[in-house]
């Protein structure tokens, strides 16, 4: 389900006082602790975003200030493996979690023992329940990562050395893209093309949709109206700014000594966002608070 860019502005976090740029930290922060977290259980990037997606579903409709963020983001990635058939078990995750939260609060975590262990495992499976119970288990997320290659098969160049590179950092701008809550506004069929279009864009390579009929129609035509593409030109080159400011907001937080270093796909941030490429209720559960 897609939503409305006024949804983004007038949410719970807002309504209880979040400023708009905090609450988008907020997001940010817990994207990037499941990007960690998946990374570090070696899950798949798309078992990760499954993850993200979900998180950033759920602050739509609750506040950060009532909902911690590091313990919503654990049980996002805990259910999203699940989902994703990549469950994984407790013992392997709960001490991650545990490590990684406590680096998130600069905090020295103590001896995970026996009653530490239960409390941070206790704490994962009550959040999931919540978090399944207030989503109404709807874990179904779409992604853009098979379309990405579907679309470069159709319109980048057949030699390889011209094509990986550009599929390779597409597929990075994709994996960023889940840091943004554009997966909320737009659907994957548009946020593959952007960031196949950015990505071909900064590479400086051709795109062009390939067919061996209707050759004056085809080269008249943006390359992504060929496909299953509900968008202009203008709603693209909008996704791609939206990425854009990610990359300057964690630049901006990295100078401030703020941003959290995560392994994962993370494109470099380019100064300019290059243009789109042309054809050429339920109880909550107990530690809730927000720290």
């Amino acid at each position: 389900m897609l939503h409305k860019p006024e949804e983004l502005i007038d949410t719970p976090s807002r309504q209880a006082g979040v400023p708009l740029e905090t609450e988008e930290r907020y997001r940010r922060d817990g994207a990037l602790f499941i990007r960690e977290l998946g990374t570090n259980l070696e899950l798949s990037p798309t078992t990760f975003c499954t993850g993200i997606a979900l998180y950033h579903r759920f602050y739509l409709t609750h506040s950060h200030k009532s909902h911690n963020r590091w313990n919503i983001a654990a049980a996002c990635l805990f259910i999203g493996a699940k989902a994703e058939e990549q469950p994984k078990k407790l013992k392997d995750v709960v001490p991650l979690f545990a490590q990684l939260k406590a680096n998130r609060l600069k905090q020295q975590l103590p001896p995970l023992d026996a009653i530490a262990y239960r409390t941070h495992r206790d704490k994962l499976l009550s959040h999931e329940r919540y978090l399944l119970q207030e989503m109404q288990f709807d874990m179904i997320v779409d992604h853009p990562f098979p379309l990405l290659i579907k679309y470069a098969k159709k319109v980048l160049p057949a030699k390889p050395e011209i094509a990986k590179p550009v599929v390779q950092e597409a597929w990075a701008y994709l994996c960023d893209s889940y840091m943004t809550a554009l997966c909320l506004l737009h659907p994957p069929e548009a946020i593959a093309a952007a960031m196949l279009s950015r990505a071909a864009s900064k590479h400086n390579c051709p795109i062009h949709y390939q067919s061996s009929s209707d050759q004056a129609a085809v080269t008249s035509m943006p390359w992504w109206c060929h496909f299953d593409v509900k968008a202009d030109e203008a709603v693209l080159t909008g996704i791609g700014d939206e990425l854009q400011r990610f990359y300057d907001a964690l630049e901006k937080e990295s100078k401030k000594g703020k941003a959290h270093a995560s392994p994962g796909a993370t494109a470099s941030p380019n100064p300019q966002s290059p243009k789109v490429a042309k054809t050429q209720k339920t109880a909550r559960p107990n530690g809730s608070s927000t720290k």
